[in-house]
């Protein structure tokens, strides 16, 4: 996995790297649940956009869950 959040969706060095760290720790709480898996068959790359900015950690979670599952 692989998260990108571009500098044209937030300025901010700490905030940017405060979602992409929020995005890792839910792939990785899904894959302790199973829920994706875990072992390298792909590459998936995450590509943040604008609603991700504001989003909070239960909204980001709920995303990521409905994207990652529809992969999986």
């Amino acid at each position: 996995y692989a998260v990108v959040v571009s500098k044209k969706l937030e300025k901010s060095a700490v905030k940017r790297n405060k979602k992409r760290r929020q995005s890792y720790e839910i792939i990785r709480m899904m894959e302790k649940e199973s829920l994706v898996p875990s072992q390298p068959s792909f590459d998936i790359v995450l590509i943040a956009r604008k609603p991700a900015a504001s989003a909070s950690f239960d909204d980001l979670q709920k995303s990521l869950k409905t994207i990652l599952q529809a992969v999986a």
